[in-house]
């Protein structure tokens, strides 16, 4: 069962549907909260040099090129099983809860490449959320 239930924004009290008991904000008032808390933690200088070097490390192509590669190289059966998924069509609605929007494809084995479910972007965060639990058990 999902959870889904309508609340007012609590800083523009417009009414939107809340699929998590933590949601509070619309997406417009999410974004500019972000962008304040953001501006509070880089007042920081500790946290300013951390962004600094942070940003230095995003903006070099050839780290980003020889992790993707060191990826690759470690998980060749998922990428093979994403190129493979991407060939699937996605299908109408999420499979667990029925929702139309933010469709994602999700693999419930690797080694089964052809498997693949079509689940929204909630009910996909949450299968990966108990697959870690489950490990670290």
């Amino acid at each position: 069962m999902t959870y889904k239930k309508i609340i007012q924004c609590e800083k523009c009290k417009k009414e939107i549907i809340a699929r998590s008991s933590l949601k509070r904000f619309c997406v417009d008032c999410k974004k500019l909260n972000r962008n304040e808390w953001r501006k509070n933690w880089l007042k920081k200088e500790d946290n300013l040099i951390k962004h600094k070097e942070i940003a230095k490390l995003s903006r070099n192509k050839k780290t980003k090129q020889e992790n993707q590669k060191r990826y690759s190289n470690k998980h060749p059966n998922k990428i093979k099983a994403h190129r493979i998924a991407q060939e699937i069509p996605l299908k109408s609605s999420c499979q667990i809860c029925g929702d139309t929007q933010n469709l994602e494809r999700h693999h419930w084995r690797y080694d089964k490449p052809l498997m693949v479910a079509t689940l929204c972007k909630f009910c996909h965060t949450v299968q990966h959320n108990k697959n870690v639990m489950e490990v670290n058990l």
